[in-house]
């Protein structure tokens, strides 16, 4: 499990952590985003993909 963890900040510039669910299925990956970025403050719409 920590071979994953530390293996995926490497492969997305930027995150600062990641969190794995559903047996890899699914990556929650943290950011560190500054105050003056365009996307400060903003919300994250997720949708449900279709199947």
């Amino acid at each position: 499990m920590v071979e994953t963890i530390l293996k995926f900040p490497f492969e997305t510039p930027g995150v600062v952590n990641v969190a794995e669910f559903a047996d890899g299925e699914v990556l929650l990956r943290e950011f560190d985003v500054p105050e003056n970025a365009p996307i400060a403050g903003k919300s994250i719409r997720i949708s449900e993909a279709s199947h």
